[in-house]
């Protein structure tokens, strides 16, 4: 069942303030310490890079924020914010997020590329709930640089916080 995977959500969001707030941020190349990613893709991604969020770095922002304090209210869960960039024509291996649960992707671009899983393959959307942690993933190359803005749960299991997510966000 593809909701074992994912639900896309209907939310009207203001995707050119987000994109706005997403020139702002201070990316850095993914460069995973953790010993399980030595020597793979995940050591060191110069072509997937992060952008972190957070009140420290980012007290002009408001519009990213606004949607964190809502999403963590609604899903009652400890939550993580980044923008993430990956550069044009290049991928991103098949894996599971480490330290992530599940999230709440927000393709900044409506043509971007889409997430393909290894049981269900490719999935187009602009707005998702996504099972990260317990589906494995990749993305595959794009001619266009794809701009993600993601709300990692850290502490909920995917199936505690959809059925948090009111039925009216979801189709």
């Amino acid at each position: 069942m593809h909701s074992d995977y994912y639900v896309k959500l209907r939310m009207k969001l203001n995707f050119e303030k987000l994109l706005e707030e997403s020139k702002q941020i201070d990316y850095k190349a993914l460069a995973i310490k953790a010993s399980a990613a030595q020597d793979t893709w995940f050591e060191y991604a110069p072509t997937w890079k992060y952008g972190k969020c957070d009140e420290k770095r980012n007290k002009k922002f408001g519009y990213f924020e606004h949607l964190y304090h809502g999403f963590s209210k609604m899903l009652d869960a400890h939550i993580v914010p980044n923008f993430i960039k990956q550069d044009a024509n290049t991928h991103v291996p098949m894996h599971r997020d480490s330290g992530t649960i599940c999230s709440i992707n927000i393709l900044l671009d409506e043509d971007s590329g889409p997430i393909t899983f290894e049981d269900i393959g490719d999935i187009y959307y602009r707005i998702a709930f996504v099972n990260v942690g317990g589906k494995r993933h990749m993305v595959k190359p794009f001619p266009k640089e794809r701009i993600l803005l993601k709300y990692s749960v850290k502490d909920k299991s995917y199936e505690d916080c959809l059925r948090k997510i009111p039925n009216t966000f979801k189709y």
